[in-house]
């Protein structure tokens, strides 16, 4: 699964990493989710929770995105659906 999902990783070069991340807060009324993965995510679904975010949890691990890839896309598709109903 590895060399299946790094062939497809093109190339980049050092100045992507090293652009700063936008230090621009979201806006506190743009709607907005979470997606807790495992366990090792708590903190931030904790902190997602305290600003009113929608909030789900799957049992999985951090690279559920490449195994589990139809269960994800399940709960993305139900969470923006909930969101846009905002």
């Amino acid at each position: 699964m590895r060399e299946a999902f790094t062939e497809e990783c093109p190339p980049l070069p050092l100045a992507y990493f090293e652009e700063p991340a936008s230090a621009e807060p979201m806006p506190v009324d743009l709607p907005a989710a979470y997606l807790q993965l495992s366990e090792g995510y708590a903190e931030e679904a904790d902190r997602a929770r305290t600003l009113g975010w929608l909030i789900r949890a799957e049992a999985l691990h951090h690279l559920a995105l490449l195994t589990h890839p139809d269960r994800i896309a399940t709960h993305l598709d139900e969470m923006a659906k909930e969101l846009a109903a905002l």
